[in-house]
């Protein structure tokens, strides 16, 4: 039985490996691209370590640090905060925030619910399976 406040490690380990293994993935996948543009091989792992992982570290720290009871209060604003955001993306708004709103927008009007995961994973394997 965990005492409250416990570390749960069984939750941490995986997070700490999936974190490592992506991080490992970008800066392989990435090299040669940061190399040709900015004259830098680590530029990509750089700025997602500065803009990715800082941020996610901070948002970690503060669910691990404020009881979970706490935000039970604004659950209800949590919930249409993040429908309107959802609804925004289909928006003109949507593409409007520099490349991140245009890539958003992309993926909404191309990925709708229309097509579950399980096609869209099985049309993913099978192109690569074509070599294409």
């Amino acid at each position: 039985m965990r005492r409250v406040g416990q570390i749960d490690y069984s939750i941490l380990i995986p997070i700490f490996l999936l974190v490592v293994f992506g991080l490992t993935v970008l800066a392989s996948a990435s090299s040669d691209l940061g190399k040709v543009r900015f004259d830098d091989s680590y530029y990509y792992l750089r700025h997602q370590l500065t803009y990715g992982l800082s941020v996610g570290l901070l948002g970690f720290l503060a669910g691990f640090l404020i009881p979970y009871k706490y935000y039970k209060k604004f659950s209800v604003f949590f919930l249409f905060i993040t429908i309107g955001g959802l609804i925004l993306v289909f928006t003109p708004f949507g593409r409007c925030f520099g490349r991140l709103g245009k890539m958003a927008g992309f993926w909404a009007l191309n990925h709708t619910a229309l097509r579950s995961p399980e096609n869209y994973f099985y049309g993913l394997f099978g192109r690569m399976a074509r070599g294409g």
